[in-house]
């Protein structure tokens, strides 16, 4: 005789219920963050993209920093929010705060290739060659890895 397979994919008992119900509370308190993140990294890439005047070019990198900031408010444990940001402010010409940036990207996800990368590239500009040649070394080790 042949079985029909089952239907319900859900929770079988009371605890695996209260499990579903907490994750869609859960996801239903995270999402709107996650989706408030995700449009403001958006916008700052639009406006980090766009071409305006070289007098604007700061303004620009300004307004994209902005953006970021609050996405990382909103979201703070996005590795690439915090590389995208890393990335502007050294754009604009505050290493330092590109540096905390970069490191926080790389604490939120140890195996970053870029973010290990543009750091031992940054540190290697401030010559902080020891430092500079372990991080670049453990990203071409990463990028070599299958």
């Amino acid at each position: 005789m042949a079985r029909t397979p089952r239907k319900w994919q859900g929770a079988r008992n009371p605890s695996g219920l209260k499990r579903v119900r907490q994750a869609e509370r859960r996801h239903a308190i995270l999402q709107p963050r996650r989706s408030a993140a995700k449009t403001l990294v958006a916008k700052a890439v639009m406006v980090a993209t766009a071409q305006p005047d070289s007098a604007d070019v700061a303004t620009s990198l300004s307004a994209a920093i902005s953006a970021l900031e609050k996405a990382i408010q909103l979201q703070g444990d996005l590795a690439d929010v915090h590389h995208d940001l890393a990335l502007t402010l050294n754009d604009l010409g505050d290493n330092q705060r590109a540096l905390e940036a970069y490191r926080k990207s790389l604490e939120l996800k140890p195996d970053f290739v870029e973010a290990l990368n543009n750091l031992g590239v940054l540190l290697e500009g401030q010559g902080q060659l020891d430092e500079a040649i372990r991080l670049l070394r453990r990203a071409v080790e990463l990028k070599r890895a299958p």
